[in-house]
């Protein structure tokens, strides 16, 4: 049965508890440790009453606590009655709040991306949330948690539908065909990567703790500091946990899984994914490893934070080409054979010391790419099609030297195609260039 046109439909009985589990914990935790000899003292006085039986004190202490847990269903019953999610014909609307109501929509033409995630909890009993991802830039995203994951699956495939204006009656069980171009991503290489790009900050944090406890922090200080140092290197490792991904040509959408404890399916439109970088830090050379990250319509830089926008967290840079070729392709980018190619001025050593002669702009008929970065060597390439301007940016030094910058205008995200530090004849030509090639491919 279709959702679309349903009416306003519940989430899961649970959603309110595990919203609120942290905060739940934490209370409980609190009134333990501050109210616990209170409590005994309180038993003790209803036992006292009861001229010393202790039936009755264990049984007020009983019927104490079974009126909190009936105040805290009563409560998150209340809170799940006001909370619906509603697919409409033009809009998917969400709602929540006793109190103060919240109110939610989104227009199908508007999506970027529909996302199935599970963190932890919910995942133990099954359930997960529908994340959408909408064109009003950072804050913008939809959530509708909690529900079934076969639902949610369904959920997702008719919104999909419907935004491409077909009519679909989804099917829990179906999964459209689907070519891997990348991973899993093996559990050695992943660790790996962990420990060569967090470990040596996470054995600084460690040094930094041992270092405060001994100047008379005590045994706080170094917990903290192993806190975090775990912390720093568990977060990338759950979160890039298996990572694949995959492309749907009949859907023209990438389609990424990962997660160890808390799980995400996320789903990229083809033509959101505006600009590609390829990195690979200096400690990465020896296993000749690199990633690759995009620009992504919609997303943000709040996205970009929180990972969303990572195609390929580590992998060997064979492989890691390999995938910018297809993805290329299949966003119909023309040749990348350069037809003007720019570097660096011997000048421009002293604004980048260290990579001047690594900087470089190329021109193609694809689109621009830029390299830069001695250390840390970095890649990035815009189709002609995704460049929204182009600016020519100077700082005082650089005026010194006759050196400028060129910012081709991309989508917020990691993937930022800059020429820098070109002598000035070459920016204001390449700054022509961009325009002009630019208003050429619209």
């Amino acid at each position: 049965m279709s959702c679309i046109g349903a009416g306003r439909q519940r989430v899961h009985p649970l959603t309110p508890v595990l919203r609120a589990w942290m905060g739940l914990t934490a209370v409980l935790v609190a009134v333990a440790i501050n109210s616990g000899a209170a409590v005994i003292s309180a038993a003790a006085a209803v036992s006292d009453l009861a001229d010393g039986t202790p039936l009755l004190a264990v049984l007020a202490v009983f019927a104490g606590l079974i009126a909190i847990v009936a105040l805290i269903a009563g409560i998150s019953y209340w809170s799940w009655s006001k909370r619906f999610y509603e697919l409409d014909v033009e809009e998917i609307r969400i709602g929540s709040g006793i109190f103060f109501r919240q109110r939610r929509s989104a227009r199908y033409d508007r999506l970027q991306s529909v996302d199935i995630k599970q963190p932890l909890l919910p995942r133990l009993f099954g359930l997960g949330e529908l994340t959408l991802e909408t064109a009003g830039g950072s804050g913008s995203a939809l959530s509708i948690a909690y529900l079934k994951v076969p639902l949610l699956e369904s959920l997702r495939t008719e919104i999909l539908a419907h935004a491409k204006g077909e009519q679909h009656d989804p099917l829990p069980d179906a999964h459209p065909e689907s070519t891997t171009l990348n991973g899993p991503v093996p559990t050695r290489m992943l660790v790996g990567m962990v420990l060569l790009s967090f470990g040596v900050w996470a054995v600084l944090a460690l040094i930094g703790a041992g270092i405060g406890s001994i100047a008379g922090g005590g045994i706080f200080t170094f917990v903290g500091g192993l806190v975090g140092a775990v912390v720093l290197v568990w977060a990338p490792l759950n979160r890039r946990w298996r990572q694949e991904l995959s492309l749907n040509r009949e859907e023209r959408r990438l389609r990424i899984t990962a997660g160890l404890t808390s799980t995400y399916k996320q789903t990229i439109p083809l033509h959101r994914v505006h600009a590609l970088r390829i990195r690979r830090p200096f400690l990465w050379r020896k296993p000749n490893w690199a990633d690759l990250n995009s620009s992504i319509a919609g997303y943000g830089l709040e996205s970009s934070g929180d990972g969303a926008t990572v195609l390929v967290p580590v992998d060997k840079n064979a492989a890691v080409d390999r995938t910018v070729e297809t993805v290329l392709a299949e966003v119909n980018v023309g040749k990348r054979d350069p037809f003007l190619t720019m570097y660096s001025p011997p000048s421009a050593k002293w604004v980048s010391p260290v990579d001047w002669r690594q900087q470089s702009v190329s021109l193609s008929t694809g689109g621009v790419e830029v390299t830069w970065g001695r250390l840390t060597t970095r890649w990035a390439f815009v189709p002609w099609r995704h460049i929204q301007g182009a600016s020519l940016q100077r700082g005082p030094i650089q005026k010194l030297l006759g050196t400028a910058n060129v910012q081709a205008a991309v989508v917020a995200g990691p993937a930022q195609v800059v020429a820098r530090d070109l002598s000035v004849d070459d920016a204001r030509a390449l700054l022509d260039e961009i325009l002009k090639d630019r208003l050429d491919s619209i």
